[in-house]
């Protein structure tokens, strides 16, 4: 299945969930930010915990999850971005950054992980509230258009 198709696909079942846009766009919320951390596989139990614990739609957390699989490496380069800014520090290049963790220099690790997982922390709120209203916002106005526009043009 070539990745236009399951785009399709997953983009048809987004739009027909027959849950309240605000619902189904808390769960595409949930979904997406799971992209901003390390999950280790378990990224579709854990979009799928944040659903369920923020009572949004189960549905389109895991279409979400499926969606948005190609943006992890560049949210992960957001994290760094990101942690950079609110640490005021200066990580030179990231190739350089990655050619010290592959030499251990563990001071630079320190300081990278540090990096990482404070613009991941930050992404993960601010990433959650912003797609949350704008796919709220998003969904209320043009779902059905949306959904006619996928279904034939994709």
């Amino acid at each position: 299945m070539t990745y236009r198709r399951m785009a399709k696909y997953y983009l048809l079942r987004f739009f027909r969930i027959a849950t309240s846009p605000f619902t189904a766009a808390g769960g595409f919320a949930c979904g997406t930010v799971v992209h901003f951390h390390l999950t280790s596989g378990f990224g579709l139990p854990l979009a799928l915990f944040l659903a369920k614990i923020t009572r949004t739609s189960c549905m389109a957390s895991s279409i979400a999850w499926a969606l948005t699989m190609p943006l992890v490496p560049i949210l992960f380069y957001l994290n760094f971005l990101t942690g950079d800014f609110l640490l005021q520090q200066t990580t030179p290049d990231i190739l350089s950054a990655i050619r010290d963790l592959t030499i251990l220099n563990f001071s630079r690790l320190l300081e990278i992980g540090k990096s990482f997982i404070i613009g991941g922390i930050f992404n993960t709120i601010l990433g959650l509230i912003v797609i949350w209203f704008l796919g709220f916002l998003f969904l209320k106005k043009y779902r059905t258009s949306a959904l006619n526009f996928v279904k034939k043009y994709l």
